[in-house]
This record gives structure tokens, C-alpha cells and sequence, in this order.
């Protein structure tokens, strides 16, 4: 078989597809640049029409994240003939205007998606909310979420596959754990400071005072202005960085006994399955794929509330986890190995 794969940025999950396509057959890679600049995307998107519009007959289009790109590789691919795929991860099956977030805030881009999602051949989720769902953690009443909350009357078959991933190296379960919480959540957007939940975070650093708090990914250019909103420089417990290097971050969440994931919409976290395969104890809110990824090995935060993140950290603080199973967990149940044999079925049928 052949593949092309339209990436509109680097991740580490559509990093581990790459490999997964590269192994059932010959794999091409259109890369987009999309968080660059929009001058660049858009040169992508030239491109990778030309790409689509030349490519031998019989490949198949894989496209990462419905959006602009999606709509261009879809469209190509019904001319051309050729069965295209799309995968989802969230940001493309969502809408928060509130929060800014979402590629269904924007009318242009959710026509685009709705296009993608009404003329692709198959669409491959990483997980099942994606589909269709209820975020009652944000919302008591429950906020309306996935691709057939948009397009209710949709008749594209659907599957959904869970994110895999794979690290090289063993971690070192018997490092000593020090009493400390790190939450990674990457901000290019200032509203992010809300969905990652960093926000509650600091009302729990604030009540306690003696427990580290280490926030991994908020951007400095955003420091100003969160000053301004909450005085992050008042906070004696918190450590704050934009940016660790992958082996860095490694023995940081050796070294940590918690790790929280309280984010207000996600898709399947893989920075959760990382810290959980380093043997962080898991503290996560209950939406899309976290409380899938945490299962029976940590605690899941059923409302944005402080007072519940506050009183799961204290007794995940308190416990004493088998570390080993926390992170044997994540290789049995997100191998790269199971999506493969999954995407290789969907390919096949």
C-alpha cells in the first residue's frame, strides 16, 4: 500500500503513525507547518494540493485534525479518486467560545471540517467521546462535544482507535519521590492558562503552602499578562517553566509524586500516558480520554471544582501507588503495536 500523511504540525502521537504506516507499506509525508505562521500554511496548502494532484493512483490520503487542510485533501481526493482518511483529536470535534477554543468557533474552519468529516471515506478518532459526548466536569448540565453534535444527520463511517505510544529507555521506578505536583500543558493561546486548569492549580497551591507545585508549558510571553489576572510571582511553591527538554522532563516526573491532568476539553492526553509510564500517580479531570487513560490507577476529578482537585491531590500525596503497575499499565493498554493491528483492520475492510 501507499500512503501520503498531511501533518499540520509536529506531534509526538502522529510521530508514532508515521512508524505504523511506514510498516504497512511506502509512506510519504506532507508536512504543514500550520503553528508557524499563516503565510507558511497557506504556502503548505499550495503545496500540498500539487502533492494530491500528482500522487499515483491507488494511494491512500491520511490527514491529521480537521480543518482547512482536511477540506483541501478531502477535495482532491474525491476528484482524484482516492480513499482519504481523517483523524481526529479533539480541538476538531469541539467549541468553546468562551475560551476561544475550538475549530467550530470559526465559521470558516468549521465549514472546512464539516466538509472533511460529510466527504472523507473513514473517520479514525483516538477516542470515543470524539465521536459524540457530554462534558459535564465543565458544565453541570453538560456541554455538547464530537463530530455528530455538529453534524447529527453525518453518515461517514466512524471508528475509533486509541493514541499509542512508545518510549525508549526504562524509567527508574525507584527513584525517590518527592512530595510534589507537575502538571504539563502546553499554552500557544492565553486562554489555554484555563483549559490545561491551570487556574484551579493555583488555588490548590495557594491552600497548600507546603507542597511544590511545577508547571510544565506556559508560554513567557503570556507571564505579563497572567501577572496582571493571577500574581503567579506571590506563590512561594510554584515553579513555573515554558520548556523542558524530553530527558529532562523524564526524571522530572520520576522524581514527582503526582502528576494532574485538569483540562477542560482534551482528546487522549499523551503526556498523561507519559508521566503515568514514569510512574507519576495520575489526577485527572473527567473528560473525552483521561478518565480512559487513568482507569483504576488514579483519581479522576468529576467537576471543576478546587475543593475536589485539592482533596484528590492531598490523598494521591498520601498513598503509597504500585508505581510498577501504574506504568506497566500504559505499555499493555496503549501499545503501538494495538494500533496497528487496528488501523491495519480499518485499511483492509
Amino acid at each position: 500500500m501507499k500512503f501520503i500523511l498531511v501533518k499540520p504540525a509536529e506531534a509526538s502521537f502522529i510521530k508514532e503513525d508515521e512508524k505504523i504506516l511506514r510498516s504497512l507499506g511506502e509512506l510519504k509525508i506532507i508536512p504543514l507547518h500550520q503553528t508557524q505562521s499563516k503565510w507558511t500554511y497557506l504556502i503548505r496548502l499550495l503545496a500540498l494540493a500539487c502533492g494530491l494532484a500528482i500522487c499515483s493512483k491507488g494511494t491512500k490520503i491520511m490527514i491529521w485534525f480537521a480543518d482547512y487542510h482536511a477540506a483541501v485533501a478531502v477535495l482532491i481526493s474525491r476528484l482524484r479518486r482516492l480513499e482519504s482518511y481523517v483523524f481526529v483529536g479533539g480541538y476538531d470535534t469541539i467549541c468553546y467560545p468562551e475560551l476561544g477554543m475550538g475549530v467550530f468557533c470559526n465559521p470558516l474552519r468549521a465549514t472546512c471540517a464539516k466538509y472533511a468529516f460529510n466527504h472523507t471515506d473513514h473517520i479514525i478518532a483516538n477516542h470515543e467521546s470524539l465521536i459524540k459526548s457530554s462534558n459535564t466536569y465543565y458544565l453541570p448540565q453538560g456541554h455538547p462535544d464530537g463530530v455528530k453534535h455538529f453534524l447529527p444527520s453525518l453518515t461517514t463511517p466512524c471508528y475509533v482507535v486509541y493514541n499509542s505510544t512508545s518510549f525508549t529507555g526504562t524509567p527508574n521506578l525507584t527513584r525517590e519521590r518527592k512530595p510534589q505536583v507537575l502538571c504539563v500543558g502546553v499554552t500557544p493561546r492565553l486562554q489555554d492558562f484555563l483549559n490545561k486548569g491551570y487556574d484551579l492549580l493555583l488555588e490548590v497551591c495557594r491552600e497548600m503552602p507546603q507542597t511544590k507545585f511545577i508547571f510544565v508549558g506556559i508560554k513567557s510571553c503570556w507571564r505579563e499578562e497572567l501577572e496582571k489576572t493571577y500574581p503567579l510571582s506571590r506563590y512561594p511553591n510554584l515553579e513555573i517553566q515554558e520548556w523542558i527538554a524530553q530527558p529532562d522532563l523524564h526524571v522530572l516526573m520520576e522524581e514527582s509524586s503526582v502528576y494532574v491532568q485538569a483540562s477542560i476539553s482534551e482528546g487522549m492526553p499523551n503526556a498523561l500516558m507519559e508521566a503515568m509510564y514514569y510512574g507519576c500517580y495520575p489526577i485527572g479531570s473527567n473528560v473525552a480520554g483521561i478518565p480512559t487513560v487513568i482507569a483504576d490507577y488514579g483519581t479522576v476529578v468529576m467537576h471543576r471544582s478546587a475543593d475536589e482537585l485539592k482533596n484528590a491531590i492531598h490523598e494521591g500525596l498520601t498513598k503509597n501507588p504500585d508505581r510498577y503497575a501504574i506504568s506497566d499499565s500504559i505499555n499493555l493498554r496503549f501499545s503501538p503495536q494495538s494500533r496497528a493491528q487496528q488501523i491495519s483492520k480499518i485499511l483492509k475492510a
